[in-house]
């Protein structure tokens, strides 16, 4: 692939990133961080899988740390995983403490979110 064209059409130094993170670089770059209004507001604009591509990593999500370890966000990748443990920790100190068990539901929805905290930090994070 000749690079030098790129080079010339992308100033902000994303010449050696894929093309899918080009886009969300543009994006960020665009419209700004993610809690913005005008980030918000353009996201408003575009349809579903272009929300969804802008908002959320499939990969990260499957992968989890091992993601973040291959794009080379190793420090990213504890921080988060810290963070998964600490709240699994609390809960569990909080069926502990209560002598109660916690429905399934919650341990399901832990589960789950700790899955998707990986998927939905990504885009942003690299």
């Amino acid at each position: 692939m000749d690079r030098s064209n790129l080079s010339t059409s992308f100033p902000n130094g994303y010449v050696e990133v894929k093309p899918n993170w080009r886009e969300r670089f543009e994006f960020f770059d665009k419209y700004g961080p993610i809690r913005t209004a005008e980030h918000r507001a353009a996201l408003r604009q575009l349809s579903f899988g272009k929300k969804t591509f802008q908002l959320w990593n499939l990969l990260a999500t499957l992968f989890g740390p091992f993601y973040y370890l291959a794009l080379g966000m190793w420090r990213k990748a504890l921080v988060l995983v810290a963070v998964e443990f600490g709240v699994i920790a609390a809960f569990f100190l909080l069926e502990v403490v209560t002598s109660t068990a916690l429905l399934q539901a919650v341990w399901g929805m832990l589960f789950f979110g700790s899955i998707f905290l990986f998927g939905i930090c990504a885009n942003y994070s690299y």
